[in-house]
């Protein structure tokens, strides 16, 4: 393990908030969205690489610790390649390429970092704050019709298209709720943590996507069946006041309130979900539709 990082954590996880915020932000367009990202965080890694290198100029030597996963991990990533040698499209062997090199220079700035619980504190909050942008910007062009992004779904935040945006907050919205039950968080976090998972919940509920709906609520199911077995282990790590109550009922009002809202103006959140539940239930008994 590290003695210390070689480089700052908030260096690497900064890049999570960015590429959630970089999209097709002209007119025309550059390119379309995920290629925009994948060039973002090709470029961003690639000037961490040179600092990485900037910063261990005077290094006597460096020390290399193998595993058989990271063995793994970099011949894969050698063997990939060299299919450029066979390669018939070289065009689309250095789009992939480029995306693997962004893997696996991730997967080498990760080893960099201590695995402590400063860190993994510090990893979490990016991802939350990467989650709350999506869902600002989503929320945003739900209720006020914004045209600036072009989207092949709506509301597709920065990613043009709101099915592949909202799996991103499926992801990052477990984050927000271990960081509001942490033990050790603060007044002002609190209420930060309780309005990201709401803003989070309302983005999932703007863009109607059945499978994230199943995810979200699979995902506090379970979070909550945890919490409820976890007797002996949960006052370690789960802690309730009274601030986190009026918190949770001033995020829960805010959900509340704009579910039922569109760009039209009062719209009741049942409608639609009385829609969304009864398609779920005839996808679940028709084998032919899609899922």
């Amino acid at each position: 393990v590290n003695k210390s990082d070689t480089i700052p954590i908030y260096w690497l996880v900064s890049l999570l908030p960015l590429l959630a915020l970089v999209g097709a932000w002209t007119t025309p367009a550059l390119a379309n969205p995920d290629l925009l990202k994948a060039m973002t965080a090709q470029i961003y890694l690639s000037a961490l690489l040179v600092f990485w290198c900037w910063q261990n100029r005077y290094a006597p030597y460096l020390n290399l610790h193998c595993t058989t996963v990271r063995l793994l991990f970099s011949a894969f990533f050698v063997f990939g390649s060299l299919s450029v040698l066979w390669s018939v499209n070289v065009d689309f062997f250095i789009y992939k390429w480029l995306m693997w090199y962004a893997g696996a220079l991730t997967f080498f700035f990760v080893l960099q970092i201590n695995h402590t619980k400063e860190n993994l504190h510090t990893i979490f909050n990016a991802i939350v704050l990467a989650g709350v942008v999506i869902s600002v910007i989503g929320i945003a062009q739900y209720l006020f019709r914004l045209e600036v992004l072009p989207q092949h779904s709506f509301p597709a935040s920065t990613f043009g298209n709101g099915n592949a945006a909202a799996q991103l907050i499926v992801l990052c919205f477990p984050a927000g709720i271990y960081l509001f039950l942490k033990q050790n968080s603060r007044k002002t976090l609190d209420w930060l943590y309780a309005l990201a998972l709401a803003l989070m919940l309302v983005f999932a509920f703007y863009t109607q996507s059945r499978g994230v709906w199943l995810a979200v609520s699979l995902e506090i199911v379970l979070i909550a069946l945890f919490v409820l077995l976890d007797k002996h282990q949960r006052p370690q790590w789960l802690y309730w006041n009274r601030d986190k109550k009026k918190a949770s009922l001033a995020a829960l009002l805010l959900l509340t309130v704009l579910i039922n809202f569109d760009n039209q103006g009062f719209q009741p959140f049942s409608k639609v979900a009385a829609t969304q539940i009864s398609s779920i239930a005839m996808s679940a008994g028709d084998e032919r539709s899609d899922r």
